[in-house]
């Protein structure tokens, strides 16, 4: 999976379903990349639009969810404007 738009990794956590990376856009908007198999990136570091953050798990399936203000909202909304 690929960061979504410039960032900062806040958080990398690990549970039941895979790993997990949050990333920071600012803003009070923050992007969720799960079931991820392995993580390409660390806490604190900064990522590039397109750049891979992490591996599609095993199961063969992602999780990616955008936050505003700490509440999901719809991605599909997101990703067809240029942040």
């Amino acid at each position: 999976m690929r960061a979504a738009w410039n960032g900062e990794v806040r958080r990398v956590s690990r549970d039941e379903e895979g790993w997990q990376v949050e990333v920071d856009h600012g803003g009070g908007m923050a992007t969720v990349y799960g079931h991820l198999g392995e993580v390409q990136v660390r806490e604190g570091e900064a990522v590039k639009l397109g750049q891979p953050v992490g591996t599609v798990g095993a199961g063969g399936r992602a999780h990616f969810e955008v936050k505003v203000n700490g509440r999901s909202d719809s991605p599909l909304e997101w990703l067809s404007r240029t942040r």
